[in-house]
Formats: C-alpha cells, sequence, structure tokens
C-alpha cells in the first residue's frame, strides 16, 4: 500500500511513487516479473506473496490471478484456484488463459482422483484431512 507521503514498501526498501498509475504499474509488472522467476524457481512462497502484491497494486490485473491461481494449483488447493480464477473471469469473462487454467485445474484434480481410484470429492476431503494431520503434526514439533 501507498502511505500517504506518496511511498511504499517494497521488499523492505521505502520507494517514492512517482507518475500516480504509471509508478503503480511498474511497481505492480515488476512484481509479476518476480512471481513467475520465483514460481520457476519453485519457491511457491515467494511467488504467492509477489502475485498477491501484484494483485493488490493493479486488482484487475489477469496475470495477477492466473499466477496466484496456478500457485494453488500446483499446492493442491483446487478450491482456492477455482476461487481465484472465478473471481478473474467476472472481470476477464472471455480470456482464453481463465479457461485454460480452469481445464488445467479440472484435470489436475481428475488425475489424482484417478491415480487412487476414488472419486475427486473423496481426494479432496482425505487431502484436507492429511494437510490437517500434517500441520497438527508440524505444530507439534516446533512446541516440543
Amino acid at each position: 500500500m501507498v502511505n500517504e507521503n506518496g511511498c511504499r514498501r517494497f521488499e523492505g526498501k521505502v520507494i517514492v511513487i512517482t507518475g500516480g498509475a504509471m509508478g503503480l504499474g511498474k511497481a505492480a509488472a515488476e512484481a509479476l516479473r518476480k512471481g513467475e522467476e520465483l514460481r520457476r524457481r519453485w519457491d511457491l512462497d515467494g511467488a504467492d506473496r509477489e502475485f498477491r502484491e501484484a494483485a493488490s497494486l493493479n486488482p484487475s490485473s489477469l496475470e495477477a490471478k492466473i499466477g496466484q491461481a496456478r500457485i494453488a494449483r500446483v499446492r493442491i488447493q483446487y478450491s482456492r484456484a477455482i476461487e481465484v480464477l472465478k473471481k478473474a473471469e467476472v472481470e476477464h469473462p472471455s480470456s482464453p488463459e481463465v479457461f485454460d487454467e480452469f481445464g488445467s485445474i479440472y484435470l489436475a484434480a481428475e488425475e489424482s482422483s484417478t491415480v487412487v481410484g476414488k472419486p475427486v470429492h473423496v481426494v479432496r476431503r482425505e487431502l484436507r484431512l492429511a494437510q490437517a494431520w500434517l500441520r497438527s503434526e508440524m505444530a507439534a514439533d516446533v512446541h516440543s
């Protein structure tokens, strides 16, 4: 977010935004570039952070939403990926990128379901249970 002085924190540095929307556009483009770079290096947390930053700077950015959906898909967070894409679809109703990403998510969910021989909704439920168990185990290890 830009403060009252027109300054913004970016990677721990204060940046003075000049040129109004043009400056924000450059910052959003830089966040998108970094997000893609981090995604390709499998730094999913960093990529997700950058895509969220780009979306906060430019809420109508299709690229930021697609980036967030891809991160969610890789993390097997299909519901989150679909939620992000539905928002993108409202702003970009005829976008082939949105339809393509929807297809990728559904294929990933179907493939997971086929591999284990269970319906998609059962796989999702089991995955949520496994994630909850893993989180509780990790929390217990931190407190030990």
